[in-house]
């Protein structure tokens, strides 16, 4: 695919109405409530500039200007790396990404780029499923009386991708020519500060990642990361950044060996893709029908911790497979 369908006026009104009445930070912005009131008599003004911009492959530089807002993730931050970059953009470029967005989507879906195993940001995926997958299998092995290993591993500055690679991989995906070009463009010449109450940044260059917070950016993180579920043995489950792999086995130690053996070969993916795993954070549960088994995981040297029961996407899990820790949770 070369090049995008054009948009509408009709198109531009009904992602105008749909866009939310929230006051912004960004100073380049103007009020979404404006937008509203104008999107009759701006609609038709805003399809034929989104046209142009998507026949000549360019996306236009003032929109590109983001306001970063710290979002913590933990309840007691103290460093920052305890807090998410999330990026406030001006309203007319989240309309322009979101005529972008049902494109690429579009096309994406159309020629089944996305690995089935990935359940971020999808119709008919969700967070259950994605759950469920990963039960299903551990029920499947505990009945079957094999051992399961599950791993939890968490990327570090997950969405700060390479653009040269990202943009190697949609032109793989099929994505060349002005739409090639027009992502190209999304990427490059982008500027953030950092605002915290009253107090701002300067504004400096973007040179890695897509924004956190915006509409493309993490369609195109998707992809960038899709290609995980090849590298390995394992059955992975994917939700966004979040990374899930299983393996089962009948022997203990031969599925310690292949599990630790199986664990390089997606660390030197991710290493490739210049991204890393935190190994601090990453965890592994065993499900077994026996006690005191000595099993250990490592990547790079790396011990990765064991849990009993851990958070997964909102969920509590835990390696005798029932629900006693989430209900626990939900009740306190």
């Amino acid at each position: 695919m070369s090049t995008f369908p054009p948009t509408s006026a009709d198109e531009i009104r009904q992602i105008i109405a749909s866009l939310k009445c929230k006051t912004t930070s960004n100073t380049y912005d103007i009020p979404a409530k404006f937008l509203k009131i104008s999107s009759s008599s701006l609609s038709s003004l805003l399809s034929e500039f989104f046209n142009t911009c998507m026949a000549r492959g360019e996306f236009p530089n003032l929109p590109k200007i983001a306001i970063i807002t710290p979002i913590p993730k933990i309840t007691s931050p103290k460093s920052p790396n305890d807090y998410r970059p999330i990026s406030i953009l001006p309203i007319l470029s989240k309309v322009f990404e979101k005529v972008i967005y049902s494109r690429l989507y579009s096309f994406v879906t159309s020629n089944c780029m996305l690995s089935p195993h990935q359940y971020g940001i999808r119709t008919n995926h969700s967070t259950e499923l994605a759950i469920a997958a990963i039960y299903d299998d551990m029920i499947c092995n505990k009945y079957n009386k094999l051992i399961t290993c599950a791993l939890f591993l968490d990327l570090s500055k997950s969405f700060d991708c390479d653009h040269h690679i990202l943009l190697e991989k949609l032109f793989y995906y099929g994505v060349k020519g002005r739409l090639l070009k027009l992502l190209a463009s999304y990427l490059e010449n982008r500027f953030q500060c950092t605002k915290i109450g009253d107090t701002k940044s300067s504004v400096l260059n973007v040179t890695c990642g897509v924004p956190q917070g915006s509409v493309v950016g993490y369609l195109l993180f998707l992809i960038y990361i899709n290609d995980i579920v090849k590298a390995s043995t394992f059955n992975t489950v994917l939700y966004a950044d979040v990374i899930n792999l299983h393996i089962s086995g009948e022997n203990h130690e031969i599925l310690e060996k292949t599990v630790n053996h199986e664990l390089k070969k997606i660390d030197r993916l991710v290493r490739a893709n210049k991204l890393y795993i935190n190994y601090s954070k990453s965890n592994f549960m065993l499900m077994n029908n026996y006690k005191n088994i000595n099993f250990s995981v490592s990547i790079n040297h790396y011990p990765i911790s064991k849990q009993s029961s851990l958070k997964y996407l909102g969920v509590m899990l835990n390696d005798k497979l029932n629900w006693k820790p989430h209900i626990e949770k939900l009740v306190t």
